[in-house]
């Protein structure tokens, strides 16, 4: 479902990028659905990666946003 409108040029020229890029987000819904459904030792091979993208995710939102008041881009000679 994620990869389809990569994989597909149709689906790929209908979607917008915003769009293809919400549907990363499904990934969250299928590590959880995939944890209470498959076998017990799948908490480790699922759930480890699922908390380290969360906690990544969240500091990333949190911590690491800062507002540059005034953004001045400069070339540097002609190749830059």
């Amino acid at each position: 479902l994620i990869v389809w409108p990569m994989v597909v040029p149709a689906l790929k020229a209908r979607l917008s990028f915003e769009v293809r890029k919400a549907a990363h987000y499904l990934s969250w819904v299928w590590a959880i659905a995939l944890m209470w459904h498959a076998p017990s030792r799948i908490y480790y091979l699922i759930g480890i990666p699922a908390l380290i993208y969360f906690i990544d995710y969240f500091c990333g939102f949190f911590i690491r946003n800062h507002l540059i008041e005034n953004v001045c881009f400069e070339r540097f000679g002609e190749k830059g």
